[in-house]
């Protein structure tokens, strides 16, 4: 199954009782076949041809095809796409999204990411706007992920979060499975909702591309105002996870060749040096809570809806987050301490205490740091450095997590860093996470992120030669084309929970 996770050329025929989607790899050495009932509107049925063929083979298996289908019109005229989102029914039946417009955005190791330009369904669905996909690059899950595991498995499943595959429900009815392993793989392409961008940096001659991926969660989304707070599950409102990836050579692939030793052995891959990523969290606090939408008013009352005085929604919450990202977790809660009329200080209060009584559970080097700060009184009365003391936070939380690079540290970095810690002669993992939030996990959250993401990008570009200091000025160009690219990043968010607007992170409008 090696070329499983390769097919990114499907062409469709219709006959009158059959549709018939061959899915090709890239170079064109293989193919599969699928075939979809069309003759009932309550049961969906499809099948897959299990055999993998070669281009002589496909071809001879059409021929057999259009004779076959010739007394009712033959197979008709072939439909080119790039790929299936998912089958969906309606009051009239069954239908089948097909991806029909893609454009490149963006290249990692080799492995190309697409922006979702357009499909085709009737009556039409919508997923033109800012869904991504990939052939072959797992875009659900973060660098990490995808450079320290196996990848693909063996029995050619294609391997996938299916937290932020958004199109995950519309693939089981179709393959009749109940969860993500029964998934055929290469019939699948998980669209990953958020936002891609990637954008180029010349420093003393060296091309560094910085690549900024923001996943959003399937679970527990919707608009602004109409979802908020936890759920039942421990999934939060707004959940978005974050990672900006910053990478050297950009066409040169993960994996150096495989290698034999001169002994004979077995061969070993060796990870390619030049890649680095960090990866942060944004989500709704982790309580039963509401905002009931009021014409009358610009900023709703805030309503506490339940109090589970054990916090069972924020314990699977957080429990989940250290099953993904693994510990230290930074808490950095933005909403405001002081209101003529409480409302956000509700939150904050109620906030405190479920992490104060969570904490008393973790052993001492687990338990989640805290950080609650009103990041929107120190702007409005310039009582504090807003962007200095993000900086230190996001300081405190890197040097506590780490990230990820998938080498040792340049030698020219000396036997010594600039912290004092030995010279690090292997791969460096990120373990924990930052999560971040304010009401909407909108403004102030994304300005805090940008502030923490320019605080990384010193931290990548010095893991990887580039500079040789991780403190970035704020006027030089690498933090320019950050400051656009998570502008970007929250005009984004702006769209996916349903408001209209934009920010900009390091001077947003932080009510």
């Amino acid at each position: 199954m090696k070329d499983s996770l390769g097919f990114n050329k499907f062409i469709m025929y219709e006959g009158r009782t059959r549709f018939f989607v061959v899915a090709s790899s890239a170079s064109d050495s293989c193919h599969r076949i699928i075939k979809i009932d069309r003759t009932s509107q309550e049961q969906l049925a499809v099948v897959e041809d299990e055999a993998i063929y070669s281009g002589r083979q496909m071809t001879a298996m059409l021929k057999m095809l259009e004779d076959g289908n010739k007394s009712s019109g033959g197979l008709g005229k072939p439909r080119v796409f790039f790929g299936i989102a998912g089958f969906i029914k309606f009051t009239a039946g069954w239908y089948m999204i097909l991806i029909t417009k893609r454009s490149v955005v963006a290249l990692l190791g080799g492995h190309y990411v697409y922006h979702c330009e357009d499909t085709e369904i009737i009556p039409q669905v919508d997923m033109t706007k800012n869904f991504y996909f990939s052939y072959t690059y797992d875009l659900t899950s973060t660098l990490q992920s995808n450079m320290t595991s196996r990848g693909r498995s063996l029995d050619g499943i294609r391997p996938f979060n299916d937290r932020y595959a958004w199109n995950f429900h519309l693939y089981l009815a179709a393959f009749g499975a109940e969860d993500r392993s029964t998934v055929k793989g290469h019939w699948l392409i998980p669209l990953v909702h958020g936002h891609v961008d990637q954008a180029k940096l010349t420093v003393l001659g060296r091309v560094i591309y910085v690549t900024l991926i923001a996943r959003r969660s399937r679970y527990y989304a919707g608009a602004r105002y109409l979802k908020r707070g936890v759920n039942d599950e421990g999934n939060v409102a707004n959940e978005v996870e974050t990672e900006q990836i910053v990478s050297e050579a950009l066409t040169t692939p993960f994996y150096y060749p495989d290698r034999r030793c001169a002994s004979g052995g077995r061969a070993t891959r060796r990870l390619n040096p030049h890649y680095t990523s960090y990866v942060q969290y944004r989500g709704s606090i982790p309580i039963y809570w509401t905002q009931e939408l009021n014409s009358m008013s610009p900023k709703p009352p805030i309503e506490i809806s339940v109090i589970d005085p054990f916090y069972t929604a924020a314990s699977r919450h957080f429990d989940d987050l250290f099953k993904r990202y693994g510990a230290p977790i930074m808490i950095l809660n933005l909403i405001k301490r002081r209101e003529p009329q409480p409302r956000e200080s509700k939150l904050l209060d109620e906030y405190t205490r479920c992490v104060n009584y969570l904490n008393q559970f973790l052993p001492t080097d687990k338990k989640m740091v805290y950080r609650a700060w009103d990041m929107s009184r120190a702007y409005k009365e310039k009582t504090q450095d807003v962007i200095s003391y993000l900086e230190d936070l996001a300081e405190e939380s890197i040097q506590m997590t780490g990230f990820f690079h998938s080498g040792p540290e340049p030698y020219a970095h000396h036997m010594y860093s600039q912290t004092g810690s030995l010279w690090r002669d292997s791969m460096l993992l990120q373990n924990g996470v930052c999560r971040t939030n304010c009401v909407d996990c909108l403004d102030r959250t994304n300005a805090a992120q940008f502030v923490f993401g320019k605080r990384a990008l010193g931290h990548q570009l010095y893991a990887l030669g580039v500079v040789d200091n991780p403190n970035l000025a704020f006027d030089s160009d690498a933090v320019n084309m950050l400051t656009e690219m998570y502008h970007d990043h929250g005009d984004i968010h702006w769209e996916c929970t349903g408001q209209q607007g934009g920010n900009i992170p390091a001077h947003a409008s932080l009510e």
